[in-house]
């Protein structure tokens, strides 16, 4: 029995038909075929039903074997990347996962400049972009994202570290009367109506303690998911919106200041508590460390 037999059975099993699996392995259909028989000898029974047509199902023997064979394949993969890992300990990918909102600009300043100090050819960096509402501090926690950038400062199952002090301003109609001011309050626009990220996000909340933090409440209308869609109603004349800083077209939004004590809020990156970051994964959190240290002034806490 061999590695390319089972490869073999697995995806015969997989498309139910053996000139298609023949296709997607890059071999012959006779010799995928022949190899298939060999196994069956060797095992003394028939995995496959074969019938007229083209398409075959597994035997009651098969169904058995598969789960052997596919847990065989994958504990040998593992091993391999092991091997590869104490070979080569910075190939590999790392996902980050982080939101567009947020890191606009963080990520690609970041992120630009690890390639250019790092040689590392082996390490792929993926990158999970959220440009609507989501929650990804559950995959940072299970593993299946490495790191993730959010202004979560706490998650159960998450280590947390502020890397980046963001600032909040206002983004108002062009043809707005307040437009042209370099820096307002709160004050100046409580009777504005303001559009808003959705209801229960980080930036929704901390928008609600700025305007409690002065006695005021806001006159929030539509909640977005998505936050193209809100500045694009903001491009509409329908409201105001305090974001963090975005590429936006001046022609029909300005971007003023705020004055107020929150008007920063720091940005965290994210990573499991449980699981063990590959040393790949690990080498791109301590360059974030060390590039925030170098680079932004966070916020006390």
């Amino acid at each position: 029995m061999t590695f390319q037999q089972l490869e073999y059975f697995i995806e015969v099993a997989r498309t139910k038909h053996f000139t298609q699996a023949a296709q997607n392995l890059y071999v012959s259909q006779p010799s995928l075929s022949h190899s298939i028989q060999v196994l069956e000898r060797e095992l003394g029974v028939p995995l496959f039903i074969r019938s007229s047509g083209k398409k075959v199902s597994l035997t009651s023997y098969g169904k058995a074997f598969l789960p052997y064979c596919k847990s065989m394949m994958k504990q040998l993969k593992d091993g391999q990347q092991i091997l590869e890992q104490m070979h080569k300990p910075m190939s590999g990918v790392v996902t980050i996962a982080y939101s567009y909102v947020n890191c606009s600009s963080l990520i690609p300043e970041m992120f630009n400049r690890f390639y250019e100090e790092n040689s590392y050819n082996d390490t792929s960096v993926q990158f999970i972009v959220n440009h609507e509402q989501a929650v990804f501090e559950q995959d940072v926690v299970s593993g299946k994202v490495d790191l993730a950038f959010a202004c979560t400062k706490s998650f159960d199952g998450l280590e947390t570290m502020p890397i980046y002090s963001q600032e909040l301003v206002l983004m108002i109609p062009a043809n707005h009367p307040l437009a042209h001011k370099e820096k307002l309050s709160l004050y100046d626009i409580k009777d504005e109506q303001l559009l808003h990220y959705y209801a229960g996000s980080n930036l929704y909340n901390w928008i609600n303690e700025m305007f409690q933090m002065c006695s005021l409440k806001p006159s929030i209308s539509t909640g977005f998911k998505d936050w193209s869609a809100c500045i694009s109603y903001v491009s509409l004349g329908l409201g105001l919106a305090i974001s963090p800083r975005l590429p936006v077209d001046t022609n029909l939004i300005s971007v003023v200041k705020i004055d107020h004590p929150m008007n920063h809020r720091n940005v965290y990156m994210l990573w499991s508590k449980a699981k063990e970051l590959s040393p790949a994964a690990e080498h791109v959190r301590q360059y974030c460390i060390e590039y925030s240290s170098k680079h932004f002034n966070l916020l006390g806490e």
